[in-house]
């Protein structure tokens, strides 16, 4: 028997992401950014930013970061709303629209996680014109969230005082080169990578059960954010988006 481990924490540890040289990044339904410590219980905790949270993973370790209501559920809306093209046609029209490009986009439709303010429903679709598609919009949504990660891990690097790397990790990423390009490009230019196998929470859960923290690391199958070695978010493989 093994005590309760949040998600959030054995996803950090499923990416190798266990100390501070590397944040995990973790976009599933929802999304995250998260930087693991090793701080035994009683001992002096870093400063605690007021857009930040934190919790203990364990006895030894604690978790810093922010998490947000919006992730590959902003992919389910737009699919659900906007009769997006499906499959390799969708994999295609992404790959038209350069990264950090599609609209401009506020992407909290279900407003703040805590300790954020914003309400559900403050999400913003904007610069829409009759030549507007619905790719642009969704590349929009994406790029949002990309934004978003990139403002609350500077203040998280603020905690520790130095650059980190980041690991992107979950289904949402893994099914999308686009996406992850857009992410490496928003937290440019801190080094960005991937974690290909998408049931990170999972495999972290049974490292932190069975006390193995330190092979996280080289157990993460890591590799650049440009490979596609999952299926799309449509369900089909299709050849790499070019570098």
């Amino acid at each position: 028997w093994s005590p309760p481990v949040g998600d959030g924490g054995a996803s950090n540890v499923g990416s190798g992401c266990v100390d501070p040289s590397r944040a995990a990044v973790t976009v599933g339904t929802s999304a995250a950014v998260r930087l693991m410590q090793r701080i035994p219980a009683g001992e002096p905790m870093p400063r605690l930013p007021e857009r930040l949270w934190r919790y203990r993973v364990d006895h030894d370790h604690v978790v810093t970061g922010a998490a947000y209501a919006c992730g590959g559920n902003l992919f389910a809306w737009a699919n659900r709303e906007l009769r997006l093209p499906q499959g390799a046609e969708l994999d295609a029209a992404l790959a038209l629209v350069p990264v950090g490009g599609g609209r401009p986009a506020d992407p909290r439709f279900g407003g703040d996680r805590p300790p954020g303010l914003a309400p559900a429903g403050s999400g913003q679709l904007r610069n829409l014109s009759f030549s507007t598609t619905a790719v642009d919009i969704l590349a929009g949504l994406m790029q949002g969230l990309c934004e978003l990660v990139a403002e609350d891990l500077t203040v998280l690097e603020s905690t520790i005082d130095k650059p980190v790397g980041v690991v992107l990790g979950g289904g949402a990423v893994a099914a999308s080169v686009w996406w992850r390009q857009a992410f490496a490009a928003a937290l440019a230019p801190r080094p960005v990578s991937h974690q290909r196998n998408p049931e990170i929470g999972a495999t972290g859960a049974a490292l932190v059960a069975l006390g193995r923290f330190g092979h996280a690391i080289e157990l993460a199958d890591i590799g650049r954010t440009d490979e596609l070695v999952m299926p799309t978010t449509a369900g089909r493989s299709h050849p790499q988006y070019p570098s």
